[in-house]
């Protein structure tokens, strides 16, 4: 039997393949004087036009788009957008951003496509407001071994997508330094009041926001970006209850963190901070949102959170 989702594709295909040859015969059809005489009354009649838009792109990517607005701008490379998605492999869901995400429209840069079947693609079709389901062969998306073992070579990849919101990059930059600006103004008070309460000493303060109290010095130089730091922490809130270390035995990780500074693979407060130590020295950090994990959460961080980051530079290489 055909699965579900291939009889959909061809149903859109054939239906998009349709329209042309259908118009065609409707066309070369001789008009009688009773059919003219119908299309006259019909005329009288309220007619709905139908504005859904289904095709294929060379890409082998079938859309099917149902739009809110008719001639509202689409989304463009390099664009910001927002969105509500749900991907399917066959009868298997892969993501539902509705049941993952709360029901919250998850975030994307719209970017130039990088293979035949790439969603970039088709989300560059859309305006705020549109709906759209998008349906691609799955060997053209799980590509490099990424393939789950349950999807069958003939199952194809289904994407329903809602368009939320979409901002140029200039405009979401500009937007989110004003979101920024506003939470540093409140977690400023935040910080302060996390220094008098545990009574800190020598308190450091960088351009950026970060605040940082070096509570055992090293040996050395500082460590530099592209070096591999070798850490131990534990991660709090300013409450003092930890979220996750790795050398509390809770947290089931107890062996030494490595990363590779001033690569981006940490937030950004611990690439400054981290910084800021040579081998053997330990340090507070205080970390606002905008260097840590900003208006979004994070597992067990809640969006716009100071954190505080105990830590030691074991060593680096």
């Amino acid at each position: 039997m055909k699965s579900l989702i291939k009889i959909i594709t061809i149903c859109i295909a054939t239906s998009f393949l349709g329209t042309t040859a259908n118009a065609q015969k409707k066309k070369a059809k001789p008009v009688t004087k009773s059919t003219a005489t119908k299309k006259t009354t019909l005329v009288k009649k309220p007619i709905t036009k139908n504005t859904d838009t289904k095709g294929e792109l060379a890409s082998g990517i079938i859309y099917n788009i149902y739009p809110k607005n008719i001639g509202a701008p689409k989304a463009k490379i390099t664009d910001m957008i927002t969105m509500n998605i749900k991907v399917k492999a066959g009868d298997s869901i892969l993501f539902d951003s509705y049941t993952l995400n709360e029901g919250k429209a998850v975030p994307a840069q719209i970017a130039k496509p990088q293979y035949n079947g790439d969603i970039m693609e088709s989300l560059a079709l859309m305006a705020v407001g549109d709906s759209a389901v998008f349906i691609v062969p799955q060997d053209s998306v799980m590509r490099n071994g990424m393939k789950p073992p349950f999807i069958k070579a003939t199952d194809m990849i289904t994407y329903n997508v809602k368009m939320v919101s979409i901002k140029s990059e200039a405009a979401f930059k500009a937007e989110q330094a004003k979101l920024n600006e506003a939470a540093m103004a409140n977690e400023i008070k935040v910080m302060d009041d996390y220094v008098a309460k545990n009574n800190l000493q020598n308190v450091q303060k960088t351009a950026s926001g970060l605040r940082y109290v070096i509570t055992q010095k090293g040996t050395g130089e500082n460590i530099v970006a592209g070096k591999t730091a070798v850490m131990n922490y534990t991660g709090k809130f300013t409450d003092g209850k930890p979220f996750d270390s790795n050398v509390l035995p809770e947290f089931n990780h107890v062996q030494p963190f490595e990363f590779g500074l001033g690569n981006g693979q940490v937030i950004k407060g611990w690439d400054e901070g981290i910084a800021l130590l040579n081998k053997g020295s330990k340090a507070t950090l205080i970390i606002p949102s905008i260097l840590g994990y900003g208006s979004r959460e994070s597992g067990p961080i809640p969006a716009n959170s100071v954190l505080i980051f105990d830590v030691e530079l074991v060593d680096f290489k």
